[in-house]
């Protein structure tokens, strides 16, 4: 369930809760850009003629976009206004990301927990992005650090 937060702040989040984002349509563009950006030019995200010779049949996008699109998705709904920190990430890809692939994001909190200095916490989460079929094009496991609204 996704409540309707303008900002989040440390206290806002709760272990077990399950937040869903909208969906966003991935473009040839997207995909483009991501390359051009990172330098991340393998001929399988940017030649179509090859990408037709392999298991996927066109071009997808790289890892670093499908990780990006989550950090993108949450921004909208203001889960990262008051993120301060990506302490660690871990991720898989079990499925690749396409154009015209239409993804939402789906995140478990996992644990929280107040930093001793009691003015930010650890929020661990588990994130998947998930495209029109239910497909899971990325899970990770993630630990940020967050500011808390009740500073001391």
């Amino acid at each position: 369930m996704t409540l309707a937060i303008k900002e989040w702040f440390f206290e806002d989040f709760e272990k077990g809760e399950q937040i869903v984002t909208k969906g966003r349509t991935v473009t040839e563009s997207d995909i483009s850009m991501s390359v051009a950006i990172s330098g991340h030019s393998q001929p399988i995200f940017i030649d179509e003629e090859f990408a037709k010779t392999t298991s996927f049949g066109t071009r997808i996008a790289p890892g670093e976009l499908t990780l990006g699109l989550v950090a993108g998705l949450l921004t909208r709904l203001g889960i990262l206004e008051n993120q301060v920190g990506l302490l660690e990430i871990k991720c898989k890809f079990p499925n690749a990301l396409k154009a015209n692939d239409t993804v939402h994001a789906e995140t478990d909190i996992l644990d929280t927990r107040l930093c001793s200095k009691k003015d930010r916490g650890i929020v661990t989460f588990n994130d998947r992005l998930l495209n029109q079929r239910n497909e899971i094009v990325l899970e990770s496991h993630r630990v940020a650090m967050f500011l808390c609204r009740n500073m001391p």
